[in-house]
């Protein structure tokens, strides 16, 4: 590939920019001539995320522990200091069924997963989809050691979070490349939902235009806005319109590594999630950095709740 995307590490802090970015028709009059094909770009991307191992990571003190569906939930948090920053990560194990199985999860995680998130986290109050790679579920082998995958999405995404809980009066707005699959491996499998972060200001007016927020003038003191959908609006996002915005950066890689890549529905899978974000503002990033542990815990047990919730009555 001769474009960006071949040139830099994929999986990066550092935003990507539209030189970045496979080839989208939405994209195409503002790239390079030669960007990537969206499988060659999921080959580079899922061959990283399966290096990705944070099983050695140290881990802190405390676990987290709770009940959930009768069943004990306990969360190992862990974390690294890198040059890009500080990196907070989650470890947890849980056995098929107790209390949600893998295929539940993997539909929690991977299908629709900023859908999902608006759902089961209440932090989100909008998850919008600017741009969409049309192809369908991809399946590929490439990328370093020959990773093997399938059912690769991408699409470009806003979500909107309410932090005030951690003393941020401003809403936040998070431009990220969602990137979602099935990495297959000989002894095993892993879903994967990983979230890079994205220079929107990169993208053409036609694609902001989709956006659900209003820029302000270039040089302009005033502040961005959020902007509800038109239809369907939920309370949250109408009590939000017109709400100041602040822009961060959020970068996320998370993989549910099941028993055996047969699918039965026995054993145990491991769910590792690690992110390094700023949330922008005036708040500094090691401030922030205080709360990041707490709420990874906690979207496991947001998770497995709105299973349980969600599941067709018996």
């Amino acid at each position: 590939m001769a474009s960006g995307a071949a040139q830099r590490q994929i999986i990066t802090f550092t935003p990507l920019g539209i030189n970045d970015l496979p080839a989208h028709p939405d994209l195409q009059t503002h790239q390079p001539n030669n960007p990537p094909t969206a499988r060659a770009f999921l080959a580079l991307v899922f061959a990283a995320a399966h290096a990705w191992d944070i099983s050695a990571w140290p881990k802190n003190r405390r676990d987290h522990r709770q009940i959930i569906g009768g069943c004990e939930v306990v969360v190992e948090r862990c974390g690294l200091k890198t040059d890009e920053g500080v990196w907070c990560g989650r470890r947890s194990r849980h056995v098929h069924g107790e209390p949600v199985r893998e295929d539940e999860l993997d539909d929690a995680l991977r299908i629709n997963h900023a859908e999902r998130e608006r759902e089961y986290a209440d932090a989100v109050f909008d998850a919008n989809v600017l741009v969409e790679w049309q192809e369908g579920g991809l399946e590929g082998e490439g990328g370093d050691g020959g990773v093997r995958w399938s059912d690769g999405t991408i699409q470009i995404v806003e979500t909107f979070h309410e932090l005030s809980k951690i003393g941020l009066p401003e809403a936040r707005v998070f431009t990220m490349l969602l990137i979602t699959g099935t990495i297959h491996a000989p002894t095993a499998s892993e879903l994967c939902v990983i979230q890079i972060p994205i220079d929107i200001s990169s993208l053409p007016p036609t694609v902001l235009q989709r956006c659900h927020r209003h820029f302000p003038p270039t040089n302009s003191t005033t502040s961005m806005l959020y902007l509800s959908p038109t239809t369907p609006i939920t309370p949250q996002q109408a009590a939000k319109t017109r709400a100041k915005l602040t822009e961060g950066r959020y970068l996320s890689i998370e993989k549910v590594r099941k028993s055996d890549s047969s699918g039965t529905a026995s054993g145990s899978f491991e769910w590792h999630m690690s992110t390094i974000s700023d949330a922008g503002g005036a708040l500094p990033r090691p401030l922030q950095n205080l709360f990041v542990p707490h709420k990874i815990t906690q979207d496991v047990g947001d998770v497995f709740e709105w299973i349980l919730k969600s599941r067709a009555p018996t």
